[in-house]
């Protein structure tokens, strides 16, 4: 059981072990701060920064003051300002540069290197562009680029008249050859000189016919031939107003749109199919579906069993239906297109009939 009585020595112990561990010999800790800039020599907990002053007769002399940047007096006063170990250009605060690349002023015509944390820029005489089009082998001179001879603009062409423009260099103005035949295209060549070929009025429109005026160009005519307008959604396309146009898509003539061109029919290749039909087919319509009607879903007609009724009179209350072997417990009655034997009754004797094969039936569906 821990005692009162040695709570005081434990105090004591705790607080000497703290002052041990600080590197005080005095408790509580004290400051010695000689310049007043808030950090002691040495190191204290009891100082404003606990960090020790490299300096303590020099209040501008701490771990906090600055050391920089590159020109300041701080970098040329044989001081560690910020007790770093490191003094003025040796400090990376005083240094104008730490690699080559910090000393690129963008001129071409310089050579930029970083020399004991200083950028130095030395004239060089490399090629260079002197942003005038209208010279050739620029060289670089005293620090500056430098055009060097006139560039040659002539191209040899006599259908051209030659200039050079600073900001483009070259300029080469075609001679105009006109005829004042619009059906005409005016040209030059460098070796004959002018030529006047005919023109083509082809507007690529099939719904126009092409010819040319020679006082006013091209003349389009529209006419009414059969066209194609591009549209996989319309048929019998004509050529009306210039324009090739068509009526809606309704592929099997059942008078209803093809539902992939905005309209109901659900499958446009099969007449029999269109919303609210009434037929019934045992083949699919040609999709594989056999929704006929276009509702979504495929309707089975015929999805009775034979019904046998025994008479005492030797007869059978027969409801012709699929033969009993015909039924699946998963999936029903025969699917849509599925034969399976059709059914009617036999009387027997001691009381009852039996269902009898009265031959193949397939399933339909819409």
């Amino acid at each position: 059981m821990f005692r009162k009585e040695f709570v005081p020595v434990w105090v004591a112990l705790i607080a000497l072990s703290g002052m041990f561990l600080l590197g005080q010999d005095t408790w509580p800790p004290q400051c010695t701060d000689l310049d007043g800039d808030g950090y002691g020599t040495p190191s204290s907990p009891a100082c404003a920064h606990p960090e020790a002053d490299c300096d303590d007769f020099n209040p501008e002399v701490n771990p906090g003051a600055a050391e920089g940047p590159y020109g300041d007096t701080t970098c040329s006063d044989g001081l560690d300002n910020n007790c770093n170990g490191l003094i003025d250009l040796h400090d990376a605060g005083c240094r104008e540069c730490s690699t080559h690349g910090e000393c690129d002023d963008g001129n071409p015509c310089t050579d930029d290197a970083c020399i004991e944390g200083a950028c130095s820029h030395i004239p060089n005489r490399a090629p260079c562009d002197d942003g005038d089009a209208c010279t050739t082998a620029d060289t670089c001179s005293n620090g500056a680029c430098v055009g060097g001879p006139p560039l040659d603009c002539d191209d040899g062409d006599a259908c051209t008249s030659d200039s050079c423009d600073p900001a483009t260099g070259c300029v080469h103005t075609p001679v105009i050859c006109y005829d004042g035949n619009a059906c005409t295209t005016d040209a030059c060549d460098p070796a004959t000189g002018c030529t006047f070929g005919s023109i083509s009025c082809d507007d690529a429109n099939p719904c126009t016919d092409d010819t040319c005026d020679p006082s006013s160009g091209c003349v389009h005519t529209n006419n009414t031939a059969p066209c194609d307008d591009g549209d996989a959604c319309t048929m019998n396309d004509v050529c009306s107003g210039g324009l090739c146009s068509g009526l809606p898509l309704d592929a099997d003539g059942d008078g209803y749109i093809s539902a992939a061109c905005g309209g109901t029919d659900c499958y446009d290749q099969n007449p029999n199919a269109y919303p609210g039909s009434a037929y019934w087919g045992s083949v699919d319509r040609g999709d594989g579906s056999f929704d006929y009607n276009c509702d979504g879903v495929e309707q089975k007609r015929y999805v009775q069993e034979v019904q046998c009724v025994w008479h005492p009179d030797y007869r059978c209350d027969t409801t012709q239906g699929w033969h009993p072997v015909c039924y699946d417990p998963q999936e029903g009655w025969p699917a849509c297109g599925e034969t399976c034997p059709w059914a009617t009754c036999l009387w027997r004797w001691m009381g009852w009939c039996d269902p009898i094969s009265a031959g193949d039936k397939t399933q339909e569906c819409r």
